[in-house]
């Protein structure tokens, strides 16, 4: 049985258990065809890795810029109409756990749009692309060259 792995981000436990290998296959086809442009303008700007991604500080202009190519490639390549069901997918088999209304812990499936909406609720979206990159980095380790490890992360910090 395949095993969860988990993480926290932005002071929140996310969870993604790696999709079966036919599943994982498709997705990874679809995925290609955007992101690999994407990839190729991170290598370009010197980033070695997605976890140097995922600790990129956003609202630092020098390395807001570094990355900026690669966000630009996958504006380029993704149909907006298309991102929904793709993060869907991505994601399904993935959960985040957050404050909920009373302050308890909420756990998240982020794997249909309702659960995606509530979870993001209040448009945070580096903890978005931060939970995307993990759960990516989870289900496709072994194509990155074991750089985004599927194995227990050490917390991610909040940009």
């Amino acid at each position: 049985m395949i095993q969860p792995k988990e993480t926290t981000i932005d002071g929140c436990k996310v969870s993604t258990t790696k999709h079966p290998p036919m599943r994982g296959l498709q997705l990874k086809a679809r995925l290609f065809k955007i992101a690999l442009p994407s990839i190729g303008a991170l290598v370009a700007s010197g980033m070695k890795s997605l976890t140097e991604m995922m600790t990129v500080e956003f609202e630092n202009p020098e390395a807001l810029a570094k990355i900026a190519p690669a966000f630009e490639k996958l504006a380029e390549a993704i149909n907006p109409d298309d991102l929904p069901a793709l993060l869907c997918e991505l994601l399904t088999n993935t959960s985040i756990v957050v404050p909920g209304a009373n302050g308890q812990p909420v756990r998240i499936e982020l794997g249909t749009l309702d659960g995606f909406n509530i979870a993001f609720d209040d448009n945070r979206d580096s903890l978005i692309w931060r939970v995307v990159v993990f759960a990516a980095g989870v289900n496709f380790a072994d194509f990155l060259g074991g750089k985004a490890s599927a194995r227990s992360s050490p917390q991610i910090p909040a940009p």
